[in-house]
């Protein structure tokens, strides 16, 4: 008897825990999909982690990488950064106005109180779907973010509904790609465990690559697709927060835009026309950007051919004089609709023809400084060449040369750097010594020598 009385409790206690985990289960169940701690997919081409309580992806490798590189940085690596006012890679920064009113700041990395994390087989969805309390959390909008494995590539959506009941417009939509490219560790770490960045940021031509210092492949591509575009890029400088430029370790974080209206006018660096996003009540808006992984450098070349954008190729080079045309190869699967100058009457454009989707031009410029070439291609989409022209090189050498020996080398004998062809102060027009350097300033005590190898006179 006493056997059988233990066999039913014991029988009772496995039923409690069973119901018990099974209203864990239930509890851990949104819309029929698992919320998760951390989000895993695998493939042959992709590793991904995101975090449930961040929202951030805290691992991004190539599978099966020799060196097991994590493209991005997380807690682990970088514990400096783990702030509530996050920038992990997926963090999202928004300033939106509503019908016309004053600038309104939200970022997601502030939105713990109303986000989940779900995942769907080889979809993860990040979600912000009602107002967040935070002063700074999302909110007047609905947020979601997907993250999708396919054979050969990642694709990130991000899609915008407006739930204020007034016209919601979005000036600046920006995408913070705080990569692993934090310079604190040893020099074997730095060539095959950070990455260093290239970005063409070029409306729906951008494209943006990370690859190891060590120059070994993969590298990772990011480039928008579906009518997304970037137009413009910030960076933090020093003093500039959490998150500002340390050198020479860390060259501030860095900040890509969909939408730059506001931005674009107050931080420098704007050349391409600002735009925003205009979302009546209850319409919503997706941007979307693939990943993919380049074995070289010239397959990020055959990618962005295989992708619908433009491989471009420019000769000699995008630097160029007024009596020096340059060549333009666009190498792209669509149309070429048009191909227009900033300053048309002081620029010309020639078609020279086309062969196996290469589109070649031939260019000349008359106009100094920067000159924008814009290629309409596809459906009605844009790509911005930034080339910049200087005099010619025997007029740009021969200045220079009178500019070293007239304002440049030192001619007082009584100076230990008699005769040395010293550093120029742009902004105070002067020479840089060790009597003019400014330690508080950019000028440092090193820089007060004359040759490229600073310090070296």
């Amino acid at each position: 008897m006493s056997n059988t009385i233990s066999g039913i409790k014991r029988g009772k206690r496995c039923l409690t825990s069973l119901l018990l985990m099974f209203m864990i289960v239930n509890m851990l169940l949104v819309g029929g999909q698992a919320l998760v701690f951390a989000a895993d997919m695998v493939n042959n081409e992709f590793t991904i982690q995101v975090d449930n309580a961040s929202g951030g992806v805290y691992i991004l490798k190539k599978t099966n990488d020799g060196y097991d590189t994590n493209y991005v940085i997380n807690p682990t690596s970088n514990p400096n950064f783990n702030i509530d006012d996050s920038r992990w890679f997926g963090d999202l920064t928004f300033r939106y106005r509503l019908d016309g009113g004053e600038w309104i700041d939200n970022v997601t990395s502030l939105s713990d109180d109303v986000r989940t994390v779900t995942q769907n087989g080889n979809q993860i969805t990040v979600s912000y779907l009602n107002n967040s309390a935070h002063t700074y959390g999302i909110k007047n909008m609905q947020v979601i973010e997907q993250y999708t494995l396919d054979s050969n590539y990642m694709r990130w959506d991000i899609t915008v509904k407006n739930t204020s009941g007034r016209t919601l417009e979005i000036g600046d939509l920006g995408i913070p790609l705080n990569f692993n490219h934090h310079w604190n560790s040893t020099q074997d770490v730095s060539y095959t465990q950070r990455v260093v960045r290239h970005s063409f940021v070029s409306k729906n031509g951008s494209y943006i690559v990370w690859g190891r210092p060590n120059g070994v492949g993969p590298y990772l591509i990011m480039f928008p697709v579906n009518g997304t575009s970037l137009e413009f890029k910030d960076m933090c400088r020093r003093n500039e927060g959490p998150f500002a430029m340390e050198e020479p370790r860390f060259e501030g974080l860095v900040t890509y835009f969909i939408n730059s209206l506001w931005v674009s006018q107050n931080r420098a660096g704007a050349y391409l026309p600002a735009t925003s996003t205009i979302l009546p009540n209850g319409a919503s808006k997706t941007f979307s950007f693939k990943f993919r992984w380049c074995t070289d450098e010239a397959a990020v070349q055959d990618i962005l051919y295989q992708e619908g954008l433009i491989d471009v190729t420019v000769a000699p080079g995008m630097t160029t004089t007024t009596d020096l045309p340059v060549s333009l190869d666009l190498h792209t699967k669509k149309n070429i609709n048009s191909v227009t100058a900033q300053y048309p009457a002081q620029t010309s454009i020639t078609r020279i023809g086309s062969s196996n989707d290469h589109n070649i031009y031939r260019i000349s410029f008359s106009r100094l400084g920067q000159n924008n070439i814009t290629v309409n291609y596809g459906n009605n989409e844009t790509t911005v060449l930034q080339f910049y022209v200087i005099e010619p090189l025997e007029t740009l050498i021969n200045n220079r040369a009178q500019f070293l020996v007239n304002r440049q080398q030192e001619n007082n004998p009584s100076k230990g750097w008699y005769k040395a062809f010293m550093q120029w102060d742009m902004l105070n027009k002067r020479t840089v010594t060790r009597e003019t350097w400014n330690p508080s300033g950019e000028w440092m005590d090193w820089h007060t020598g004359g040759s490229d190898d600073l310090g070296f006179a």
